[in-house]
């Protein structure tokens, strides 16, 4: 699972690579480790921990339903428990694992189509958060544009500006926690407030 989502986040890498920069500096480019914003981020880090959930629990979905046709694959294998049924239960046996095939097929189809949904999301929003952070840190450090480490044979390691850039997306990560927490708390007190209001018995005239 994580490389896969790092394959796909690779692929969107040109989006950086090919981004320019005009400034009146320098025209020396910036370098950038992909591969590195995407292990060192806390965004990326949060998501591919949201993904290997989401497939952990459609491994405990398949995984059960696999089990069941397991034993139903025992029960029709074995003579002397055919012999004891009747046909019709043999028969009903047999639909039962179709079914639970049928159930197989749809679970796997689901958790490949939520997966490819939410990585082509996750992608088009990083390789922007991304794109934005370079270029800040091309203009801070004036550089005319920005390639990645990929598309490099040799590069001074005084152009690397992937650290730079890997503080900038998480200080946004950072601010945007610090807001999500900031309204929740806000919503706890107002829900609070609501409901101490309510409980207040009413005043006698």
């Amino acid at each position: 699972m994580k490389k896969s989502l790092l394959a796909l986040l690779l692929a969107g890498a040109s989006a950086i690579s090919t981004q320019g920069f005009a400034t009146e500096a320098s025209n020396l480019p910036g370098i950038v480790n992909f591969q590195a914003c995407v292990s060192e981020t806390k965004v990326a880090q949060e998501k591919q921990k949201e993904l290997e959930g989401l497939e952990k629990q459609f491994r405990v979905r398949i995984d059960e339903i696999q089990k069941r046709c397991k034993e139903i694959d025992e029960k029709l294998g074995n003579e002397a428990y055919i012999d004891s049924i009747s046909a019709e239960a043999e028969e009903n046996l047999k639909n039962e694992r179709q079914a639970e095939v049928q159930k197989l097929m749809s679970a796997q189809n689901e958790f490949q189509q939520i997966m490819q949904q939410q990585q082509m999301a996750f992608q088009q929003s990083f390789v922007l958060s991304l794109s934005d952070a370079a270029k800040q840190v091309a203009k801070e450090r004036g550089h005319s544009f920005v390639i990645s480490k990929d598309a490099c044979l040799f590069y001074d390691d005084k152009l690397d500006m992937t650290k730079d850039v890997v503080a900038k997306v998480n200080a946004v990560y950072d601010a945007q926690k610090q807001e999500l927490e900031k309204a929740k708390i806000k919503s706890a007190e107002k829900e609070a407030a609501i409901e101490s209001s309510s409980e207040k018995p009413a005043e006698s005239n």
